[in-house]
């Protein structure tokens, strides 16, 4: 038979399996780039998040600049200066001068906007003056009287106005028949307290500034240092007189009255040229000749109650430090020489934030407006206005890191408390016990999980009858499901009451039911074969269930009756007296038990697949050898699950690390570095999900919690990166099984 030629130019259609492989082909090429695009999508996600964290953070590593403003002041001032401010939101500047004229300018052009002569006697001039806060300058004339002078404004559509009270009326007071050569004072709830030295002698004055009346309310002699101070001050509160003596020597005198003792402290070898309070007025600062600065402040003492103590020097200066300039919201403060050169510090770190030399030498007068930044330095009767940024300085690498030794506290400490800066606790951003609770956390509820998990898995893949695995391994999966909310509100609201009433039974169980177990496995095996054969193989945990419950019942009536025996019945107040172990309700051990029971199904899951994947053969065959069902697990299915079981591990251990809700709602969430495990801790993200909505945005705590979520992120980014390689490694040793 013939078959004729298909005619040409004809195609001859392609079989119908052509087709079929064609239309695959193009599905598995969609499907490729649908997965390419999706992994993308999470790389891109993750480089987004890193990138908007990096964003809020970076600011954090910004250095401190100083840079001049386009509109220097130009005309000069009149009539030598004594004292300079900045004033009202850095928009109006005050200027005291010796011959008693205050002057109200305008800080960027120097324009006066008011004079404002004060009624000095005839030929006076002020001899030197106490800022006493609050807008009141107590002045010492020339003749030694006092005349108290207080700066109020008002608000207007031309900005705000500046008004000049006398509180004690506008004649000078004479406090001392002979006159007073020396003065400090402070006003506290509405009391301006006064402390004057004449001839040798202390006086202490109170007046009442609710009451216009000249006469004090209390008026008597303190103890003097057996020398002529130079300078006082007065700490905060009241509480104590500080005096500058020669030869570096500072006296320290109670103001509880007059009979009092005194001390006298050696603070340098050299002059001291500076001799300030630092912001919040706790702590001292002293500059000597040599260009040294120490900060001193009252720590509690072991025998003398407290004591001036010298806790940190800062960053010297070329010369003698002679200007100091406070900002008591971010603790910083400008330090210039003799010379004109410019440090910036903060009161928690050593190292100068930042170095320059104010042009033009020498400099008369300084002041720093807190919340702009600006500085205004005058020389020569000129004024120039300086922009000082450094919006993140009490942020260092000491403070986030280090132990820092704070104002009011007994040793240096790692402690977290973003209080205002601005009230008489400064902030501390320690992320010590941050980290260090996070850690403590993951520890104890891995020390739970851990042991539970991997023995769980190991038997429910090895030894566990087919159909029994079956059933219960998506029951355990299933508590995946429970939401961390619920966990931790069961544990606040029941379990830590709970353990708290029946503490020693806990403990006794703890100890208890691993001997029951290993007591009940070895009597077992001494059993009559007939007897252990009648169960079928993987049912040999029926009568082990039975056994736990039983211990378990048994251990709080045996545990009372060891708690009335050793503990006078109360196991809690006995570790608290005895022991000096606090126990706290909500605690570490709440944390374990509550946190160790949400990621079990996560181990659990991971290391029961990685077991039950190895190949059957290879026991199989460890057992036709002769090797022990025990031998053969240990020597040959976990070695080839490890990879799996390491990976179950990390995964576990950074569920443990980001968890929020249940340490937030059972830890008690106190920043404490503490291993004990009856205190509790707070963690780096449960602190995230506490201050995140009271933090201003863009404040320095605003981007310290950011910092806080980028340490979460590139830890578990390293933890993951880690296990990986090492899972990587142990795949590679095992291959060959």
């Amino acid at each position: 038979m013939q078959v004729e030629a298909p005619p040409p130019g004809h195609r001859r259609s392609p079989p119908l399996h052509n087709r079929w492989l064609q239309l695959r082909r193009y599905k598995d090429r969609l499907a490729t780039l649908l997965i390419m695009l999706g992994g993308l999508g999470v790389i891109l996600s993750l480089l987004l998040l890193l990138f908007y964290l990096l964003y809020q953070v970076v600011p954090l590593l910004a250095p401190a600049r100083i840079v001049p403003l386009e509109h220097s002041l130009q005309p000069p001032f009149q009539g030598q200066v004594l004292y300079l401010a900045l004033d009202a939101e850095g928009q109006m500047g005050v200027r005291l001068t010796r011959a008693g004229e205050l002057q109200f300018f305008h800080p960027t052009t120097g324009a006066l906007r008011r004079r404002h002569p004060l009624p000095l006697p005839d030929g006076g001039r002020i001899a030197d003056l106490a800022d006493a806060g609050e807008g009141l300058l107590v002045l010492l004339l020339s003749d030694g009287t006092v005349l108290p002078v207080q700066r109020r404004y008002t608000g207007a559509d031309g900005g705000p106005q500046p008004t000049i009270y006398y509180p004690l009326g506008n004649q000078p007071l004479r406090l001392d028949p002979s006159g007073v050569d020396r003065l400090t004072a402070t006003v506290e709830q509405q009391q301006l307290l006064l402390v004057s030295f004449q001839a040798g002698r202390l006086r202490q004055f109170r007046f009442d500034l609710r009451r216009p009346d000249p006469l004090p309310q209390q008026a008597f002699n303190l103890p003097t240092p057996g020398f002529e101070p130079r300078k006082l001050l007065l700490m905060p509160h009241a509480s104590r007189l500080l005096a500058l003596g020669p030869e570096g020597r500072v006296g320290v005198i109670p103001l509880h009255g007059a009979g009092e003792s005194y001390e006298v402290i050696r603070a340098s070898q050299e002059e001291i040229s500076l001799f300030e309070l630092l912001p919040g007025g706790r702590s001292l600062l002293l500059g000597d000749r040599s260009g040294a600065l120490s900060q001193w402040f009252f720590t509690p003492d072991r025998y003398d109650g407290t004591r001036l103590r010298e806790i940190r020097q800062y960053d010297p200066l070329p010369g003698p430090p002679t200007l100091l300039a406070a900002r008591s919201e971010d603790n910083s403060f400008v330090v210039l020489d003799r010379a004109g050169a410019l440090a910036l510090y903060s009161l928690n770190s050593s190292r100068a934030l930042l170095r320059s030399e104010a042009p033009g030498g020498k400099v008369d007068a300084l002041a720093l407006s807190p919340p702009s930044g600006e500085l205004l330095l005058e020389r020569d009767r000129r004024g120039s206005l300086w922009r000082l940024q450094a919006p993140h300085s009490e942020i260092t690498l000491d403070s986030l890191w280090r132990r820092i030794w704070y104002e009011d506290y007994d040793q240096p400490a790692y402690i977290w408390q973003p209080a205002s800066a601005g009230s008489d606790t400064q902030a501390k951003y320690s992320l010590a016990p941050l980290v260090f609770g996070t850690l403590k956390a993951a520890l104890y509820a891995m020390l739970l999980a851990t042991p539970l998990a991997i023995g769980g898995a190991i038997y429910t893949a090895y030894c566990m009858a087919p159909g029994w695995r079956r059933r219960i391994k998506p029951i355990i999966e299933l508590m995946a499901a429970i939401p961390s909310v619920v966990l931790g509100l069961i544990a606040a609201l029941w379990l830590a009451p709970f353990l708290l009433t029946h503490l020693a039974a806990i403990l006794l169980l703890i100890v208890l039911l691993p001997i029951s177990i290993l007591l009940f496995a070895f009597g077992w095996e001494r059993m009559p074969q007939r007897l252990r054969f009648l169960l079928p193989e993987g049912w040999h945990v029926i009568p082990l269930l039975g056994v736990i419950p039983l211990v378990t019942w048994l251990a709080f009536p045996l545990a009372q009756w060891l708690e009335a025996w050793l503990f006078d019945g109360q196991l809690v107040l006995w570790l608290g007296h005895q022991v000096g172990i606090r126990y706290e309700l909500r605690n570490a051990l709440v944390v374990g038990i509550a946190m160790g029971f949400a990621i079990i199904p996560t181990l659990f899951s991971l290391t029961e697949e990685a077991i039950h994947a190895v190949p059957r053969h290879l026991s199989n065959g460890a057992l036709a050898l002769g090797a022990t069902p025990w031998q053969a697990l240990i020597w040959m299915i976990l070695p080839a699950a490890s990879a799996g079981i390491f990976s179950a591990l990390m995964i576990g251990f950074g569920r443990a690390i980001g968890e929020t809700m249940i340490v937030l709602m059972v830890t008690g969430n106190t920043p404490i570095m503490e291993f004990n495990l009856f205190e509790g801790m707070r963690t780096l993200a449960a602190n995230i999900a506490i201050e995140m909505p009271q933090s201003t945005v863009g404040s320095s705590h605003y981007r310290i919690l950011f910092l806080t979520a980028l340490l979460l992120f590139l830890f578990t980014l390293v933890i993951n990166t880690l296990a990986e390689l090492i899972r990587q490694q142990l795949r590679r040793r095992y291959r060959a099984l």
